[in-house]
């Protein structure tokens, strides 16, 4: 059977450890309950504590797993029909086009090189803008709503960002519910065949 080790007693100048050159705390000496060795001693209770520190939020209550904050579709129709099927998408959901970024072409126009497309396209809708605001000013940085295009290996892939639904405004999660519903529908009618 083996002894258990002993460890010099460390007294740094720390106030919860040492004053005067005495100890604080006392610390039980554990007995070997196996043929291992054991550490005794303060190193033990320190060792014990700083690992109970890190395990037990691990054994707390855990969120549930927060869904992919990005919707996505895939086509197989041309890379223009799908644009163009987006933008109609958009008005008739009510939505203006603030904005429309043509980046492959601007890049394959700028280098003179192959490039793929790439587009992204915002909207607002003035109204629903209004709503959220009043609920969160915060929630400007969610604005303009953005959907993204790319041309990936013979397919149109078109991505959007959802917005957050676990906040602590039930009001606001519920609203952000409905406006995930609208961009999944854009999304989804630019993308079906």
């Amino acid at each position: 059977m083996h002894k258990p080790i002993r460890v010099p007693i460390f007294n740094p100048p720390c106030p919860l450890f040492a004053k005067g050159g005495r100890r604080l705390w006392k610390f039980p000496k554990l007995r070997p309950s196996c043929k291992f060795p054991l550490i005794t001693g303060r190193f033990t209770a320190i060792t014990i504590f700083a690992l109970l520190t890190l395990l037990l939020p691990a054994c707390s209550q855990q969120r549930p797993p927060q869904p992919e904050p990005w919707y996505q579709a895939v086509s197989v129709k041309p890379y223009d029909d799908v644009l163009a099927e987006l933008e109609l998408a958009i008005t008739e959901n009510n939505f203006r086009i603030t904005g429309h970024n043509h980046i492959g072409s601007v890049i394959r126009q700028r280098d003179n090189v192959a490039f793929p497309d790439y587009d992204t396209i915002q909207f607002c809708n003035l109204t629903l803008a209004r709503q959220m605001l009043e609920m969160s000013p915060a929630a400007v940085a969610y604005m303009p709503c953005n959907i993204a295009v790319r041309s990936e290996n013979g397919k149109v892939v078109i991505v959007t960002h959802l917005l957050p639904t676990d906040g602590p405004d039930g009001k606001l999660n519920a609203f952000f519910k409905e406006m995930n519903v609208k961009l999944k529908k854009i999304v989804d009618f630019a993308a079906q065949d």
